[in-house]
């Protein structure tokens, strides 16, 4: 698939998570891609011959994104763009560029350089979707390096509408992490 080295994109999902060797229940069935908008519509426009449907607008109940969906080599491929969460625990507002691009965790595939999301937005988004096999398989990796992941929990944090339930859960499940996060308020 074409790329342009200016355009900002990461991957996440069960994808990314196995890059950060978190333990998955399975293989991942599709590769997630994130984007903010303008990005996401210059990538729609590279990768328009994989194309299985045109890029829309969807919103549920729970999220909001301009979505698009590409089959490359036999592999599903969701373009995420500007992802919003927002459920009773709390909201969170994704951006890529200038901020979780600073953060996620940058690997070699090949002959490419992949950016790929950091561990504070998967552990936020598992949380507000109530994924507890996702969380508690994020949390251990996590934990095993907590000062690792502060910077990025910082800047995820700060994308949050602060809800008590949702910073309840995150001191309870990362207590090192978070003690350096509700501490610097």
């Amino acid at each position: 698939m074409a790329r342009r080295e200016n355009l900002c994109w990461m991957l996440g999902g069960s994808c990314g998570l196995a890059l950060h060797g978190v333990q998955l229940e399975g293989v991942p069935r599709d590769v997630d891609i994130y984007a903010d908008e303008q990005d996401g519509l210059q990538l729609q426009q590279l990768w328009k011959a994989y194309a299985v449907d045109e890029p829309e607008w969807n919103e549920t109940e729970r999220y909001r994104s301009l979505l698009s969906h590409y089959e490359y080599k036999g592999v599903s491929i969701e373009l995420v763009g500007d992802f919003v969460v927002s459920t009773p625990l709390g909201q969170y507002v994704t951006g890529i560029r200038g901020l979780l691009w600073n953060y996620g965790l940058e690997v070699q595939l090949g002959h490419t350089f992949v950016h790929v999301m950091p561990l504070a937005h998967e552990l936020v988004f598992n949380v507000l979707r109530e994924r507890k096999d996702r969380v508690q398989s994020i949390v251990s990796v996590m934990n095993q390096s907590p000062q690792l992941h502060v910077d990025s929990m910082r800047m995820v944090w700060a994308q949050c509408s602060e809800h008590a339930q949702l910073s309840e859960a995150l001191a309870e499940l990362c207590p090192d992490i978070m003690s350096h996060i509700f501490t610097s308020h």
